[in-house]
């Protein structure tokens, strides 16, 4: 049961507040419109103009968290083990582009690669979730034996 609520912890809950530029929690307090980036697959190199990141740190730094995360904690928990793998493929190809995003803050460059997919990886978490909590469930009532 630890290891689910590590993946809503650090992995879900990060993912969709990165992915929603934290208006998850600033649009029901009428700060800032909703909007969600559920995809998004861009890159870009060349010379001759200064880079300027779309995402915030604060972004930069949640999205790290949910990736990392989810390359950890995808392939211990999801079944079957292929879910698993094809997600933590998605959660390190986000981790690479977020921390060539991070990069950005160090020194000036002017490549950009973002691999981010909510969309994709929302119902596999869930899937894990519901799933992690069943079989949580159920061994607990198998080492409890017969009333």
């Amino acid at each position: 049961m630890l290891k689910v609520a590590a993946l809503i912890l650090l992995h879900l809950i990060p993912l969709l507040l990165a992915s929603t530029a934290f208006t998850l929690i600033t649009a029901p307090l009428g700060l800032a419109p909703f909007n969600w980036n559920y995809f998004a697959y861009t890159y870009a190199d060349g010379w001759g103009y200064v880079y300027h990141s779309q995402y915030t740190l604060a972004q930069v730094l949640t999205y790290l968290l949910a990736y990392g995360s989810g390359l950890v904690l995808y392939p211990l928990l999801t079944r079957p083990r292929l879910f698993g793998l094809f997600a933590a493929l998605l959660c390190l190809a986000g981790l690479i582009s977020f921390t060539i995003e991070l990069s950005h803050w160090g020194f000036e460059h002017h490549l950009s690669w973002i691999a981010s997919f909510p969309i994709v990886l929302l119902p596999i978490a869930i899937w894990t979730t519901i799933a992690g909590v069943y079989r949580t469930r159920r061994s607990v009532a198998t080492k409890a034996g017969p009333l």
